[in-house]
């Protein structure tokens, strides 16, 4: 799982490959975790889906298994069902019982409500998972949103700025954390500070592990800064371009990934690649 986070598949594929082959001598609650996580990292996602709502009927505290299909980039969110977020608010909220007070379990709970505009239940929510673990990444990441949602640029803007410095730059938020404060000081209208941002903690080349995630993170600031009428100089636009073309799938199985890809060689002028680009995501709807 720590391998398709970081997009290095071939290797997550290997990992759950070797999983697989000591299943026999595990008991059932290893064996239905081992399952679910190799169908996910496999991407048969209605499968892994499926197998985990059978596994946490019996295991309903299996936090691996459960995290697959919680968040912006899980089972759930990148389901195409119109109706995730009432999905995975429901599902969590059928679990609660189960995890109590738990600051991990807290964190996507209260998301999963400010996702449904129930936003004061969740921030509270989320309020109470930073009380349990103050270093709680997600839980900064999910408060920050929940800044956005009602419009507290200010709040946003200070809550961020006192949190960062205390999150290793190498940990697995900090460049869309930073990105997120970024947005908040784009909206203030804060240019200086932004590239500051940007520069720090942002760009692909500062990063101490770029990935596509990261990616993503550059290609959304620099569209937004350049609708904003502060666009970045056309070498970093070519930067987060040539990222794309030789470190994204093209096309990439996450339409989410496939969006960004195309902005970046939209703003970088690269007519060519965002056609062959586009031809190649058409053929991939096309082949269902």
């Amino acid at each position: 799982r720590l391998f398709q986070l970081s997009g290095r598949i071939p290797e997550a594929r290997a990992a759950a490959y070797k999983a697989q082959e000591l299943v026999p001598a595990l008991p059932e609650r290893e064996r239905d975790h081992i399952r679910t996580v190799a169908l996910a990292v496999s991407g048969k996602s209605v499968e892994a889906f499926n197998s985990l709502s059978d596994h946490i009927e019996t295991f309903p505290r299996d936090a691996l298994p459960l995290s697959l299909t919680l968040g912006v980039y899980g089972l759930l969110g990148f389901s195409g069902r119109i109706d995730h977020h009432e999905a995975q608010r429901d599902l969590l909220e059928s679990l609660a019982p189960h995890w109590d007070d738990d600051w991990w379990f807290l964190t996507y709970l209260g998301r999963a409500h400010v996702e449904m505009g129930n936003h004061r239940h969740g921030i509270s929510l989320i309020e109470r998972s930073l009380e349990g673990n103050p270093y709680n990444g997600h839980a900064a990441h999910d408060r920050a949103h929940g800044y956005y949602e009602v419009g507290d640029v200010d709040g946003g803007r200070s809550f961020l700025t006192e949190w960062l410095p205390g999150y290793d730059r190498a940990g697995q938020l900090h460049c869309h954390l930073s990105w997120h404060l970024a947005a908040f000081l784009l909206h203030q209208g804060e240019v200086e500070q932004v590239m500051e941002q940007y520069n720090d903690s942002i760009r692909l080349k500062a990063l101490l592990s770029p990935s596509p995630f990261a990616f993503v993170d550059n290609a959304s600031l620099l569209w937004r800064s350049a609708l904003n009428g502060q666009p970045f100089a056309q070498n970093e636009t070519r930067n987060v371009a040539d990222y794309a073309l030789e470190n994204v799938p093209m096309p990439a199985p996450l339409a989410f990934f496939n969006i960004h890809t195309a902005l970046a060689l939209a703003m970088a002028g690269d007519n060519d690649a965002l056609q062959s680009h586009l031809t190649e995501v058409d053929r991939l709807v096309a082949d269902g």
